[in-house]
């Protein structure tokens, strides 16, 4: 899937009640195009483009490094080993 790629986000710190670690977490931030739809009660309509983010593993978040914002990247994915009914990000390369 190609999307418009905006930016990489690292999270990791302590929590304030209990001084427990939590993280790293990863994430992608990207843009897809809009795209609207109806339905028999509700219609949505618009143009541009919808930010949206997803988690990462750290080899892919390593990959997002050379990426510059702004440009078009394609998200390699596969199905989630641990949950068959979902797709994880697997890499990303350049769009072609």
């Amino acid at each position: 899937m190609q999307v418009l790629f905006t930016g990489s986000e690292f999270i990791q710190g302590k929590k304030r009640d209990t001084g427990a670690s939590y993280g790293p977490f990863y994430k992608l931030h990207y843009l897809v195009p809009f795209s609207g739809f109806m339905s028999d009660s509700r219609q949505v309509s618009g143009n541009g483009y919808i930010p949206k983010e997803i988690s990462v593993s750290a080899d892919v978040f390593a990959q997002l490094q050379d990426c510059k914002p702004m440009t078009k990247i394609e998200i390699i994915t596969e199905t989630d080993p641990s949950n068959l009914n979902r797709s994880i990000v697997a890499g990303v390369r350049a769009a072609q």
